[in-house]
């Protein structure tokens, strides 16, 4: 008996390490790729491509590059070059995302408005039945990217070198969140059909914090163009 117990013990391992070995070639990363591509698009109303993927031993760390998502219309609504994260595999097993740092760059959001306050990124995502995570935490995001809003009268937002830095922990069952931001800062080209006007915005010192009833943004100063205001504050009841 315990040789066959040993035997099966062994013949399990076995499975692992053969499993583990496929996961880490260009065969096995390639399957794994479809799979969340696969997921992706489950998850909108329109369609999702992953064109990269790599990752450490054990998903240690994750990159994925070229991604898009065409809303419904089969029309480029958002495109991210490159994600990569540091994850805590360990936080996993109990319900918890810890992600030591989230890098996110390229992205590029293109928002068509329409007359009665949609536009083609609503209803993109379908809603999750999905238990949500205890905890999410994130030690350093990173952000850098563009968008591009166009108006139903045909004027343009356009926002360029975009840069966001900050931490975020949240607790989703708890309804909860707490989030710092080092800054935020952009240029912002607001063109009309007969004018362009560009607005540089820097935001610092950006602390925010929500509860089940309410949220609580404190700014420690705020700069667009020649406006300027230091230390603005708001408490909104929920």
């Amino acid at each position: 008996a315990v040789r066959i117990v040993g035997k099966l013990v062994l013949g399990v391992l076995g499975l692992v390490v053969v499993l583990v070995i496929f996961l880490h070639t260009s065969w096995g990363k390639s399957f794994v790729r479809g799979r969340i591509e696969s997921k992706l698009n489950a998850m909108t109303t329109g369609s999702a491509t992953l064109g990269e993927l790599d990752y450490g031993f054990m998903f240690s760390s994750i990159e994925l590059g070229k991604l898009e998502i065409r809303d419904a219309q089969d029309k480029p609504a958002i495109k991210v070059d490159r994600i990569a994260l540091d994850l805590d595999r360990g936080e996993l097993l109990g319900g918890s995302l810890k992600i030591g740092a989230l890098a996110i760059t390229g992205v590029d959001v293109d928002l068509v408005k329409r007359e009665d306050g949609t536009s083609n990124l609503t209803g993109l995502f379908k809603p999750s039945d999905r238990k949500p995570m205890k905890a999410i935490a994130i030690g350093k995001l990173t952000v850098t990217g563009r968008a591009t809003i166009t108006k139903p009268d045909g004027s343009v937002i356009a926002v360029r070198d975009l840069g966001i830095t900050g931490t975020v922990d949240a607790k989703p069952i708890a309804q909860e969140l707490d989030a710092t931001f080092e800054t935020i800062a952009a240029k912002v080209d607001l063109k009309k059909p007969d004018s362009t006007r560009t607005l540089d915005i820097a935001i610092t010192g950006i602390t925010a914090k929500r509860r089940i009833d309410g949220i609580d943004v404190d700014i420690a100063k705020v700069a667009a163009g020649v406006l300027g205001i230091d230390n603005l504050g708001a408490h909104v009841r929920l």
